[in-house]
């Protein structure tokens, strides 16, 4: 069966006839077209040998490129061996006006070809199943199916009359074909964190110096008064990234296929025109191929009283072969408080005061010279597709939420910025014991002291370009200002915990009981409130004799 397949060939979408051939083990493709394209050669000198009915084999040296296929759940990277020629010519199927009315009833859009074409390339089984979809087949009156995949719906399978049929064949096998072995290293790259940059380098640099190179390039803006620093790359990795912008284009057409014309894609051009308006994102003039473009996305919190959809970059993308931006930069040791620790400091007073840094990571300034590192694609016009001449070039002024080391960063920018003003001591200690990422906590015995933590909070921290808001008592007052009150106090959160300001109480809900026999043990404890660790290993392991227990 041949089909009109999306592509991705040097940043430009194009659809190609591909046929889909189960019973192959390795993907092929036009080398003409694969020259012509220029596609992406990875391996030279493969000896492919053909063996035609009743010809002598024949052996050819021949080439292994790689292009990305589009589908509706993202790209396939798609490794493939140039031949010069696959098949002859495939006519189109036929569609009788009874199958057509039921295929428009149930608005189904088939890409089988149209008109006789000429596959471009052959994709075997090592592509084939990735492009099923699991989604019911449907049984046309012909006696033939209409089949989900993640491109769109292909019509196969032979009439019920068994009318006579075409017959292509193409025989290939691979000889002396060195593909790369499971090494050591590639079970270490296994086991990275959906490759955030969780991994060490062969001389990793320890915290203590990570944090004295911070304090030696870190600067106040004079202009915005912002903190300004610069991203901790590894050694020589800056010079190695690639600038995953074909990646990007696919994931803004993606999104731009599934949002456009409904709410969630009015919020996201929302959030765009807000960061350019202030100033968090600026368009590129320069190369356009410089740097490394982060795709993103939307994630949804109803829960949050501030940012219910918030813009997520992916700054993990990278293409087979290549490196992520977080795998070049270091992530930075962990400097927020033990959470634990955290929970129990906040009741040591009788009063309480809790606050929410705005837009935290946008409030830290990147240095001029690593903004390249931070672009992304966006539309001049947000109402059409993205094509070459609807592209926007643009990157971050600040930490994008999504970097490895952005928690770090702002971490150190929150404590250099403190460490460096007239604040109090009260303030610079609960900036280091009782401030998590972008939530800070005051306590004390009295009222009057919170009342001037919160003036002095607001204060020193707007001195570096930080707004404190969404601030919330366990006491009625009268001194916070109605623009920095929390909007839902029915829905204060602390670290994830709901906290009620009349009862001045912490409450967290559980999953409800399992079914202890059929109940994976271990998946329900990632559900359950792990803040006190060792209370849920006890719970874990209780669980578990109890299982054996019933099993026997």
């Amino acid at each position: 069966m041949v089909i009109d397949t999306p592509v991705l060939i040097n940043d430009k979408v194009e659809s190609i006839p591909v046929l889909l051939d189960s019973g192959a083990d390795q993907s092929f493709i036009l080398e003409g077209y694969a020259k012509e394209k220029e596609l992406k050669i990875i391996e030279e000198n493969v000896n492919l040998d053909l063996t035609i009915f009743g010809q002598t084999p024949k052996t050819l040296k021949s080439k292994k490129v790689e292009f990305e296929l589009l589908t509706n759940d993202g790209t396939i990277l798609t490794t493939a061996i140039t031949v010069p020629s696959i098949t002859g010519s495939f006519d189109p199927i036929e569609i009788t006006p009874e199958e057509n009315d039921l295929l428009s009833s149930e608005n189904i859009e088939l890409i089988n070809i149209r008109k006789p074409k000429t596959p471009v390339a052959l994709l075997g089984c090592d592509v084939f199943w990735h492009l099923m979809s699991n989604e019911q087949k449907m049984r046309l009156p012909s006696g033939r199916y209409v089949i989900p995949t993640t491109i769109g719906h292909l019509v196969c399978g032979s009439y019920e009359s068994q009318y006579p049929t075409k017959t292509h064949a193409l025989m290939a096998t691979i000889s002396n074909y060195s593909d790369e072995s499971f090494t050591e290293k590639n079970f270490e790259n296994y086991f990275e964190i959906s490759n955030i940059g969780i991994t060490g380098d062969e001389i990793d640099p320890t915290d203590k110096q990570l944090i004295d190179d911070f304090y030696k390039k870190v600067s106040i803006n004079e202009l915005t008064k912002r903190v300004s620093t610069k991203l901790p790359w590894k050694k020589d990795h800056k010079s190695k990234l690639a600038n995953n912008k074909g990646v990007a284009i696919c994931r803004l057409s993606q999104q731009y296929n599934y949002l456009s014309g409904k709410p969630e894609w009015k919020k996201l051009v929302e959030n765009f025109e807000t960061m350019e308006k202030t100033g968090k994102i600026e368009e590129v003039h320069n190369d356009p191929e410089a740097g490394y473009f982060i795709p993103y996305g939307l994630v949804f919190n109803e829960g949050s009283n501030t940012t219910k959809v918030r813009t997520v970059f992916d700054a993990s993308s990278h293409k087979k072969g290549e490196i992520s931006l977080n795998n070049s930069l270091h992530q930075g040791p962990s400097l927020v408080p033990d959470i634990l620790a955290v929970l129990l400091r906040i009741r040591k007073g009788k009063y309480l005061l809790s606050g929410d840094i705005e837009k935290a990571f946008h409030a830290v300034e990147v240095d001029e010279e690593d903004r390249d590192a931070l672009r992304f694609l966006w539309l001049k016009d947000v109402s059409k597709p993205p094509t070459k001449d609807n592209l926007r070039l643009m990157r971050f002024t600040c930490l994008p939420f999504g970097v490895n080391c952005s928690p770090f960063l702002l971490a150190m920018a929150i404590k250099y910025g403190i460490e460096n003003s007239e604040a109090s001591e009260k303030l610079k200690e609960a900036v280091k014991s009782t401030c998590y990422v972008d939530n800070i906590f005051f306590t004390s015995d009295s009222k009057d002291e919170l009342q001037k933590l919160y003036q002095e909070a607001k204060h020193y921290f707007g001195e570096i370009g930080m707004n404190i808001r969404e601030f919330s008592t366990n006491f009625p007052e009268t001194f916070i200002k109605d623009e920095d009150r929390a909007t839902n106090t029915d829905n204060v959160k602390i670290l994830g915990y709901h906290y009620d300001i009349e009862t001045d109480q912490l409450s967290v809900k559980s999953p409800p009981a399992p079914d202890p026999i059929g109940m994976n043990i271990r998946e329900f404890s990632t559900n359950f409130p792990t803040n006190f660790g060792f209370a849920n290993q006890f719970w874990i392991r209780t669980m578990s004799s109890n299982k054996r227990a019933i099993r026997q």
